[in-house]
């Protein structure tokens, strides 16, 4: 009976994160992101190291839209705390087919929360945006993202709610939100598959993106 209550209970939190449906004079697109992240361990267990490379695409799942080529390193300096940095190269398609890059680079903490089963956590990210043909940015990041551990079976389940403020250049405003619901699958010790839908509104101009998004993780 108390299982069932918790898994309500992170069910709940799931469904007050997601955000009412959009009106019909949003522009709504569909697209599917796939990753493969390796997660070494170079120097124990305190250092939390990922790689990643994902593919997107837009046009309702028809279009290519970019590749993202990641890498950041965190230290957990207690079980609540752990910080870091890492960086982000997009690889943007044009409307002609070419590529354009574009380069984020940002510093990172997590405070983390393990009440039993759940585990909460908030990430604030500054990240500054730049590439050749646009001016640098800078942005806030502030993602809340809970998780449920179901004991005895290897699913995990989790949802967020990720804010985008937009610092510079002016005017400081929210740019856009991010919510995310799924779960993760382990596999065995060092591999495991996350599946999850996100849903992504643009709060000045009339766009959503609703995105299945798959991600494979191999830890060594």
């Amino acid at each position: 009976m108390y299982r069932t209550v918790r898994i309500a209970a992170f069910l709940f939190f799931a469904a007050g994160v997601s955000p009412a449906i959009a009106g019909d004079a949003k522009k709504r697109d569909a697209g599917i992101w796939a990753a493969v992240t390796a997660i070494p361990r170079p120097f124990g267990g305190k250092w939390h190291t990922a790689c990643t490379v994902e593919y997107r695409n837009n046009g309702n799942f028809r279009e290519i839209s970019q590749w993202r080529v990641s890498a950041s390193a965190n230290y957990c300096f207690n079980p609540y705390v752990r910080a870091g940095i890492g960086s982000d190269m997009f690889l943007n398609r044009q409307a002609d087919g070419s590529y354009l890059s574009e380069y984020r680079c940002f510093p990172e903490a997590t405070l983390m929360y393990h009440p039993g089963a759940f585990s909460i956590s908030l990430r604030p990210r500054l990240a500054y945006i730049f590439s050749r043909q646009t001016k640098p940015q800078w942005e806030e990041r502030n993602r809340l993202r809970a998780t449920y551990d179901i004991g005895r079976t290897p699913l995990k389940l989790f949802a967020s709610a990720e804010p985008y403020l937009s610092l510079q250049p002016a005017p400081v405003r929210f740019r856009k939100i991010r919510y995310t619901a799924g779960c993760s699958f382990k596999l065995n010790r060092r591999q495991r598959i996350d599946a999850y839908c996100l849903y992504e509104e643009f709060l000045h101009i009339p766009y959503v993106r609703q995105v299945i998004g798959i991600e494979y993780g191999y830890a060594f």
